[in-house]
């Protein structure tokens, strides 16, 4: 039986997720964390990965050994792919039935915001597969005894797996808070290994914030996302303000109407506290602990606008790394509710047909996630734009997230810049030809250069193609920039004697194409 689910629960979860990946490009949010897997190395890699360097790291091994910018999402959709039936097995080792297991899997496996993020060059789903292997390992990691050798490993692990990205940071040091808390003879040892956790933590977040501006960032997050929960001198306020936050996250895991939201997020936590003070030293009160401990460093690092949580809209994706604790909490709300109220055989077996159907239900409702349309396939247009590239040609790449998947994919070079900015760093092309163009203006019809180098040379736009037989325009086709932006730039082309040749979209990407005129 546990074969046959774990097999199922795999299937379904690649057949929901396949749809996601992009085959000729990259969505325009992910460019810049391809970029920096594509163009950085170790030297930077606390710039260009400044938000996950481990992520990066990860990322920068693959892309060189695959060579394809679409194939760096591939690390998240193994996990996408692997966690539900991950989730089962565990399920299973901590000594739940099967069918509450293969329900929680299904409920994983046909979760939307996994399966879109299963499809993207983003760490939020492998966060969820790390968080779900700590709580399976806390109990044994509270058993072992520490010696020497096993606080240098502690140390060294612990902060390999909180480098990958804020969540894991925090995942791993409520873990280490976790083995402090409950030694076993050895309380010197846990506290060397713990304090070594820490320093290495604290370097390597002192270290990434340096690398960009944390204060914009964290405002981007409150006034798009109602990202933080943030201090409130007023208890009440404070209270409600939590609890609107953890109810967003809970919505991740459940989704439904509001009373259901609700319902869910009381019910895991009160299964959670259960299980947390009942028999405190067993494997099951561990990882509860763990997990209401997990919880409670996200809560308190919200408050102090250290990290967000809970997040509106799109933002919600933030909220996929605590997914496992509503999962292990249902499990375990499912499992007191099975043994209260289904004492004879026939309610047992009517409580594991209903669970069935169930997952059976949520893995046919994940074939209704599709895709989102708002990719920009790249390579292709790259292609199309730089195998026929002369020396006389001039290439104006629009200046948004898409001159970073334009970099990832060029073959000309093109090396990364520190910018101190929200993305701590951006494409320079070392080629006179390559020039970043922006549509400013309250009408949008103000071009301006955005390069470093055109800023630092004074340069505009009828300066750098005064001398071009040809100019390419790389353009976003959706959001479409502002409609006077381009219309003043073919206004600038046909004074100076350019007619447009070529107007093609790959897919999302627009490239036109202007020739000068013969005389």
């Amino acid at each position: 039986m546990d074969a046959l689910a774990v097999m199922g629960l795999f299937v379904a979860a690649f057949f929901a997720r396949r749809n996601m990946l992009v085959h000729d490009g990259l969505f325009p949010d992910d460019g810049w964390q391809a970029f920096g897997a594509a163009k950085g190395s170790l030297s930077n890699l606390l710039t260009v990965g400044f938000s996950a360097p481990g992520f990066t790291g990860a990322l920068m091994v693959w892309y060189r050994l695959v060579g394809a910018p679409e194939r760096m999402v591939d690390l998240a959709f193994a996990a996408g792919v692997l966690t539900p039936a991950v989730l089962y097995v565990a399920l299973r080792r901590f000594g739940y039935i099967w069918s509450i297991s293969l329900l929680l899997g299904a409920a994983l496996a046909s979760e939307k915001l996994n399966i879109v993020y299963s499809g993207r060059v983003k760490p939020y789903v492998i966060d969820a597969l790390i968080v779900l292997g700590i709580t399976a390992l806390v109990p044994r990691l509270v058993r072992v005894h520490f010696t020497w050798r096993v606080a240098a490993l502690w140390i060294f692990g612990s902060f390999a797996v909180g480098s990958f990205s804020p969540f894991a940071l925090v995942a791993a040091g409520v873990a280490g808070m976790i083995v402090l808390l409950r030694p076993a003879g050895d309380r010197v040892m846990r506290a060397v290994a713990v304090a070594g956790q820490g320093a290495l933590s604290v370097a390597l977040t002192l270290g990434v914030r340096r690398a960009y501006h944390p204060k914009a960032l964290e405002s981007w997050w409150k006034s798009n996302f109602d990202g933080f929960v943030g201090f409130d001198a007023q208890p009440l306020r404070l209270v409600s303000d939590i609890a609107t936050h953890l109810r967003r996250v809970a919505v991740v895991f459940s989704g439904g109407p509001s009373w259901w939201v609700t319902l869910t997020l009381v019910a895991v936590l009160v299964a959670l506290a259960v299980d947390a003070l009942v028999r405190r030293r067993s494997s099951r009160a561990l990882r509860a602990q763990y997990l209401l401990l997990l919880l409670l460093a996200a809560v308190a690092a919200s408050v102090a606008n250290a990290l967000p949580l809970g997040p509106t809209s799109v933002g919600m994706r933030l909220s996929l790394w605590l997914v496992p604790i509503f999962a292990i909490g249902a499990a375990s709300a499912l499992d007191h509710l099975r043994t209260r109220f289904t004492t004879h055989q026939v309610t047992r077996i009517a409580f594991d047909v209903v669970a069935v159907v169930s997952a059976a239900l949520l893995i046919v409702s994940a074939s209704n996630v599709r895709p989102a349309s708002q990719f920009v396939p790249s390579s292709s247009a790259v292609r199309y734009i730089e195998r026929t590239l002369t020396d006389n040609d001039v290439v104006f790449v629009q200046h948004t997230e898409i001159m970073y998947s334009y970099a990832t994919a060029s073959y000309v070079r093109v090396v990364v810049r520190p910018t101190q900015k929200i993305v701590a760093f951006e494409p320079d092309f070392h080629d006179s030809r390559f020039h970043y163009l922006t549509f400013g203006g309250k009408l949008g019809d103000m071009l301006l250069l955005a390069s470093a180098s055109d800023v630092d040379r004074k340069n505009y736009v009828a300066r750098v193609i005064s001398a071009a037989d040809r100019v390419f325009l790389y353009l976003q086709a959706f959001p479409e920039p502002p409609r006077r932006g381009p219309l003043a730039f073919a206004r600038v082309l046909g004074r100076l004697g350019f007619t447009q040749e070529k107007d093609t979209r790959f897919g999302n990407a627009r490239v036109i194409v202007w020739r000068r005129s013969t005389p």
